[in-house]
């Protein structure tokens, strides 16, 4: 709809390709082939091979209603009758069978190619605006069966039956830097944008737990229902509840990240939208009430007192200040009612966007003026040269430059958040190992990191670490500061600052502020010169949070195995 009014648009998403009605179609074909006993495929390929149409479809059923499969009444027709729809069956039949013949002595992709050329596919697809999709659909479908084992008809049949849901492709739209981007959450993560548009927060957490007959657990094991083998029954037991109930906090714990992650992608304005019913908006006071909301959108909600939201659900709208923030929430009831001959007319008419106004609107709505202000940190220090291709060190020779360097510091970080600090050097390997078997750590990371460096880091960071510290690793944080205190400028507004600290060491009157880099520096001086800005902003935004005096601001490089005090 975006491209039709002109609005360019960046977009990569994933389809399957026996989900297009164009394969579809032609998967039906093949089944009947194989096998014309098959009344979901044969009604399909009887409209779209026979060319019965639906009345005649429907004439062959009321014929022989009394039959209790399709193809049952199909088979009788065909010997019972003699008028058009029994030529037109007779005609069809005798397609199949001679495609049934050739497979005999052909591969798939030939009967595929035979049929698209014979059928004219093509012609018909094109006929009906679908010739550019069916034909790279076609490209994609013959590239996929070259690429495995040589099936019979019936062993592909099955084969796509089994694993068609895994045969995708991937879809790439980029029309420049200055588009809507449409992404999922786990998509937009280390991304941002001046406007963001959260929808579908009203869908349900996803329930496939409930349904699984076999738990598993890194930590656990595995779990499975009890058997009553007298009574043919199958119940859950007590461990299987008690696996449930852990996933189940884990999956929310994984969930309110992803919240964490959508919320925090604007850089100026929000628009949150989902449906529910109002009965079912509820303030949640309590640690149990947010584990069982069920969506986003109750969670966002609840987040909220009860009278804010009485009066919310009231009057449909709710206007609030919050941390500086302007809060606007409003109730809307769809108005689109459509006339069933109709519909696709009145929906394309319901849906034009007026691209001259909507950009209008967008700029009038969202001048800078009127808004929050938000910054990653990387952002606000210029001189930022987080994982640059230039500074950092390989351990492996063979690389090649354009290696992706962001997934090594990631790499780094990830070791550094899993493992424990001691001083002991077997037990650091040991819990390396742990972390591997349990495959919490990829080939592909432990491939970019020399845990050589990573054993050296923990055991001198074990020695700013005492037993009664708090010790907190990849800590996020939001913090409203004065953009004078930030950056070299009159303004006294607040900026809304985000970032993740890498290690805060709590302790009792004081806290410790830690950054791993992975930065190859000349020199102690160089680094600590080139990252002084970056650990100053966290440390304010630390000490807004905890209310307690950040004493010590360290980098630890792996490059230079030490830790360095700003």
């Amino acid at each position: 709809i975006l491209k039709k009014c002109g609005i360019p648009v960046n977009v990569q998403y994933t389809e399957q390709l026996f989900d297009g009605y164009d394969m579809q179609m032609l998967l039906s074909f093949l089944k009947v082939i194989d096998n014309h006993k098959n009344d979901m495929a044969l009604f399909s390929s009887l409209s779209n091979f026979g060319k019965l149409s639906f009345e005649q479809l429907a004439e062959i059923r009321y014929k022989y209603k009394n039959e209790k499969f399709y193809y049952d009444a199909v088979e009788k027709y065909l010997k019972e009758v003699d008028d058009e729809i029994s030529q037109k069956l007779n005609m069809f039949f005798q397609k199949v069978q001679q495609y049934r013949t050739n497979c005999m002595h052909q591969k798939i992709d030939e009967i595929i190619s035979s049929i698209v050329l014979n059928e004219k596919l093509d012609e018909y697809f094109a006929i009906n605006n679908y010739g550019e999709k069916f034909e790279s659909h076609k490209k994609l479908l013959l590239s996929h069966i070259q690429s495995i084992k040589d099936y019979s008809l019936s062993e592909y049949v099955q084969y796509v039956e089994n694993f068609g849901k895994d045969i995708s492709y991937d879809v790439s739209i980029k029309d420049g830097e200055n588009a809507v981007t449409i992404t999922t959450i786990h998509g937009s993560k280390g991304l941002e944008y001046p406007v963001v548009f959260l929808i579908g927060t009203g869908k349900a957490f996803g329930k496939q737990i409930d349904r699984e007959k076999i738990l598993m657990d890194n930590d656990w094991g595995i779990s499975m229902s009890s058997f009553d083998r007298e009574n043919h029954l199958a119940y859950e037991n007590l461990i299987k509840k008690t696996f449930k109930l852990k996933i189940k906090n884990e999956e929310k714990k994984e969930e309110k990240r992803l919240l964490y992650v959508a919320l925090t992608r604007p850089k100026n304005y929000l628009t949150i939208i989902g449906s529910a019913k109002l009965d079912d908006l509820k303030e949640l006071d309590t640690q149990t009430k947010i584990q069982k909301a069920d969506s986003y959108l109750k969670w966002i909600i609840g987040a909220f007192n009860e009278n804010d939201i009485k009066k919310f659900t009231d009057s449909k709208c709710l206007l609030k200040d919050i941390g500086g923030c302007k809060v606007k929430l409003v109730i809307e009831t769809p108005t689109y009612e459509f006339e069933q001959k109709n519909i696709n007319e009145e929906y394309e008419n319901k849906v034009k966007v007026n691209k001259t106004k909507f950009c209008e609107i967008l700029y009038q709505k969202f001048a800078h003026s009127d808004l929050s202000k938000k910054n990653s940190v990387t952002q606000i220090m210029e001189e930022e040269n987080h994982y640059n291709i230039s500074d950092f060190y390989y351990l492996k020779d063979d690389r090649s430059k354009d290696e992706d360097f962001l997934a090594v510091g990631t790499a780094y970080h990830k070791y550094m958040e899993l493992l424990n600090f001691c001083d002991d050097e077997n037990n650091i390997k040991q819990q390396i190992e742990d972390l591997k078997s349990k495959n919490m750590l990829t080939k592909e990371e432990c491939m970019l990191v020399d845990e050589k460096q990573i054993i050296d880091a923990i055991k001198n960071i074990n020695e700013i670490v005492t037993n009664r510290d708090i010790v907190l690793k990849e800590q996020q944080f939001l913090s409203y500061i004065p953009a004078n205190e930030l950056v070299n400028s009159q303004q006294n507004y607040k900026i809304l600052l985000q970032g993740v600290a890498d290690l805060i060491i709590i302790k009792e009157d004081e806290i410790y502020l830690v950054d791993y880099k992975t930065t190859k520096a000349k020199s102690p001086e160089n680094l600590k010169k080139t990252y002084s800005t970056q650990l100053n902003i966290y440390a304010k935004a630390i000490e807004n949070f905890y209310q307690k005096k950040v004493s010590k601001k360290m980098i630890y490089s792996f490059y230079l195995n030490k830790l360095l005090t700003i």
